[in-house]
């Protein structure tokens, strides 16, 4: 038997810049394989490796939460969310390092996350994601998050629209789900 695998979700602080990067990097280039053209994938996980020095300066992000997860002593998730008005929350980004997909870690995160959300008292959280992406998209439901009638396209800078969908969930609603029991603060 393999022994249990720690994972400790916490706030996340300048030092994580460089692996913030590599797991967002790493999780767009893996994750939408099938969604974009190889050529911009590798464009966009360049940019995306240098950019959180950068990024966890700025005020907007300053003013949200940035949680990772951490297992084998590196930093292998993430999530970053943050108030819009009227006791709403937008999740802007949810990462795993894709070895580590399906390992725990996301929904160690995601019940962390959930946990920030009550705490703050947090009256619903919303997000978007790819239509195409089934795997986050799975991920959102299984946890508790209901798809909206809200949709989109966006222009990731290659020039295609591509659909977004909405998600909800009300964070008193979400201790119902097996994340709540799972990670640690």
């Amino acid at each position: 038997m393999l022994p249990r695998m720690t994972i400790v979700v916490r706030d996340a602080v300048s030092d994580d810049a460089e692996r913030l990067g590599l797991v967002h990097a790493e999780a767009w280039r893996i994750g939408y394989t099938s969604i974009f053209d190889p050529v911009f994938l590798s464009s966009v996980s360049d940019r995306l490796r240098t950019r959180w020095c950068a990024l966890l300066q700025e005020q907007r992000v300053r003013e949200s939460a940035v949680l990772v997860a951490v297992a084998g002593n590196e930093i292998q998730g993430f999530a970053r969310f943050g108030p819009t008005g009227g006791g709403s929350y937008e999740l802007s980004a949810f990462y795993v390092n894709p070895p580590w997909w399906g390992k725990g870690i996301a929904s160690a995160l995601m019940a962390s996350t959930y946990q920030e959300l009550r705490d703050a008292k947090a009256t619903e959280a919303r997000l978007w994601t790819l239509a195409a992406a089934g795997r986050a998209r799975h991920f959102y439901e299984k946890t508790g998050w209901t798809r909206t009638p809200e949709h989109r396209t966006r222009d990731f800078g290659d020039g295609v629209a591509r659909p977004l969908v909405r998600y909800r969930m009300v964070p008193c609603d979400a201790g119902s789900t097996n994340t709540a029991s799972m990670g640690s603060r």
